[in-house]
């Protein structure tokens, strides 16, 4: 009867340390998923403010910038108009395809941030000739896009880290 009870007692004690394995191995998954979501637009594709905010917290607690961070603000010119004459579908594909455009220009190399509605951030390690390469680029990328009789339209400028070192 003893064996009996001490055998049923290591039996459950046993399915809990597998349940409570189980639970934390899902967990983690979970997690892993949620975490994955919020550092990536929905709509875009592209890294989130929230991954920007993680990028920038990195940079504050080196020691320094990298002297070759460039920092790129971009916003689409408008996306309100767009969204009140054409409907917020074409607003949509309207930002969908302005990332396009700035991921194509930016490089791979580059991290490319949707911040708000319509603001874009990129972070990429170039030197003033690239910065200005790149937004040239840009322009033509723009320029070549088009869908829903809706151009995009960006405004776009950079600072370079060593020109703001105490930033």
């Amino acid at each position: 009867n003893r064996t009996a009870y001490i055998a049923l007692a290591m039996g459950a004690a046993l399915m809990f340390i597998h349940y409570a394995e189980f639970y934390q191995l899902t967990t983690q998954d979970r997690l892993k998923t949620q975490q994955s979501q919020i550092m990536q637009d929905a709509l875009t594709g592209v890294l989130s403010r929230f991954a920007y905010e993680k990028a920038i917290k990195a940079y504050e607690k080196s020691d320094r910038l990298p002297s070759d961070l460039a920092a790129f603000t971009i916003d689409i010119n408008g996306l309100k108009k767009t969204n009140d004459t054409a409907g917020h579908d074409v607003g949509d594909q309207l930002i969908i395809g302005s990332a396009r455009c700035i991921e194509r220009a930016m490089g791979k190399n580059a991290r490319c941030f949707r911040v708000g509605g319509d603001e874009f951030m990129v972070l990429a390690h170039m030197d003033k000739e690239q910065a200005e390469q790149a937004l040239r680029r840009l322009e033509r990328e723009a320029a070549r896009w088009k869908e829903s009789d809706v151009k995009v339209s960006l405004s776009a400028g950079y600072a370079l880290a060593h020109e703001h070192p105490d930033y």
